[in-house]
């Protein structure tokens, strides 16, 4: 049986005050935020292309951050998974974009689109052929954006799913598509 969920999500930071314009219905184990679900997976740590793998088979895609208050959001849990059951300095998230293409521009992989926001705090490597072509939340950084090797087992994924609403009732839509 599927278990749907809602959640009205309010984060006080010291910065910000975030606030979902509406609720958002996810299924049991994600987290709902701005219309979409979010599910990090921390069981095995995997390269880039495994964790796109693993976002796919659980009917999601690997998140794509569209702002500064969603990156907020995702840093603060990424940050309170971190209770004893993780080690901070030596795990990463992965995120859904790589420069892989042309080093130094970044595109979401879901919607082959350039990233229009970054995290301040992104320190790309622009150096030619230097293989840190798929990008990462470390938590050695405190989780800002870092420019990691994709083909390493370092992370774990984040996995977002669109949530919308229809006459039927709640429906579920990848993002990108």
């Amino acid at each position: 049986m599927l278990y749907v969920f809602c959640l009205v999500f309010v984060l006080v930071t010291n910065i910000d005050l975030i606030e979902p314009s509406t609720t958002t219905c996810c299924k049991d184990g994600w987290l709902a935020y701005k219309g979409s679900c979010y599910m990090f997976y921390d069981e095995n740590k995997v390269d880039w292309m495994e964790a796109v793998r693993y976002c796919k088979l659980h009917g999601s895609e690997i998140v794509v951050i569209e702002s500064r208050l969603e990156n907020i959001f995702l840093k603060y849990y990424a940050r309170k998974l971190f209770n004893g059951k993780l080690t901070k300095n030596t795990t990463l998230f992965w995120l859904g974009a790589s420069d892989s293409d042309i080093e130094g521009i970044w595109k979401w992989i879901v919607t082959d689109e350039e990233l229009t926001y970054f995290d301040p705090n992104f320190m790309g490597d622009k150096t030619p052929d230097n293989h840190k072509d798929c990008l990462a939340m470390p938590g050695s950084y405190d989780f800002d954006w870092r420019d990691v090797p994709c083909t390493e087992r370092l992370g774990y994924a984040i996995c977002e799913i669109r949530a919308s609403t229809d006459n039927n009732g709640t429906q579920i839509q990848i993002v990108g598509r």
